[in-house]
């Protein structure tokens, strides 16, 4: 029964080492698959991700825009409008919330500085080539 059962382990250890072998191939495919396909998922989710910062900073941008600020008008109002605001406060509401929209000017001022500075670098001839108009 000793050789007997050892001639049949010796069997058993080869198909083993064989189905080792198929096992570690298999896995390698199936990483190199698994690698593949989280690549793509990489890509996919970070056009995703582009699209949907680009959705908030829009939406951020516009909510800082139309933000009412305090109840109190804005100091930037001519002392008329303030005046007509305490006079007269059922209209002074609507008047308020029209003049409420001051993060406007904020957004403009930051915007005329960036669109200056545009000009002035294309005055110059500073501006880098991905900047230029072509013709």
């Amino acid at each position: 029964m000793g050789v007997a059962s050892g001639i049949g382990h010796f069997f058993e250890s080869i198909v083993e080492m064989i189905q080792g072998i198929f096992v570690t191939i298999f896995h390698i495919f199936e990483g190199a698959i698994s690698a593949v396909l989280h690549f793509f998922q990489l890509a996919l989710d970070t056009v995703f991700g582009l699209f949907k910062g680009f959705a908030h900073a829009v939406e951020n941008t516009l909510g800082f825009a139309v933000r009412k600020s305090s109840s109190s008008p804005p100091a930037f109002l001519p002392s008329s409008v303030l005046l007509y605001v305490l006079a007269y406060p059922r209209h002074g509401d609507v008047i308020a919330d029209l003049v409420q929209l001051d993060n406007f000017f904020i957004l403009g001022t930051l915007a005329a500085v960036v669109f200056g500075y545009l000009l002035l670098s294309q005055r110059h001839g500073t501006t880098p080539a991905s900047r230029t108009i072509k013709n």
